[in-house]
């Protein structure tokens, strides 16, 4: 774990480790294990560059919003490779993503970052960017409490 971007407080760290342990949850068990760290209100958002791009609100909508990208994939692999605090309350987490074309049977393999929000142990926004660069932007968007980059 790296804290270049910022955020060295106990905080930070616990929000790193929940981070961590979502994305342990989310390999073993699936994507609606994940749902008891979301906030109810959860704001889960994928840039129009991605696939399955757009907002989605609460908890059904980040299981619609999941549900709509799995049924693309017979596997689906999702490797860590750094996660790191942005300031008290968010966290990044640069991946590398690795499918099966459900339809084509293609394998697939891209990168992709994740940006979190935790509010009191609870993530409240979680989007998808192609780079870390974007992914730092927005956290560091939110840390200053300026409006979301898409909204």
């Amino acid at each position: 774990m790296s804290s270049g971007a910022g955020g060295d407080s106990g905080q930070a760290r616990r929000n790193v480790e929940l981070t961590e342990a979502a994305f342990v949850a989310f390999a073993k068990q699936g994507p609606s294990t994940v749902t008891e760290v979301l906030d109810p209100e959860v704001e889960v958002h994928s840039e129009q560059t991605m696939a399955n791009a757009g907002t989605f609100h609460g908890v059904p909508g980040y299981l619609r919003w999941s549900e709509r990208w799995f049924e693309a994939w017979d596997e689906f692999e999702i490797v860590v490779e750094m996660i790191e605090p942005v300031g008290e309350s968010h966290v990044v987490a640069s991946c590398r993503q690795a499918a099966r074309g459900r339809s084509s049977g293609v394998p697939v393999e891209m990168p992709a970052c994740y940006m979190f929000e935790i509010s009191e142990a609870s993530v409240v926004r979680f989007h998808l960017y192609n780079t870390r660069d974007e992914a730092i932007a927005e956290a560091r968007r939110g840390e200053a409490g300026e409006p979301t980059s898409f909204g």
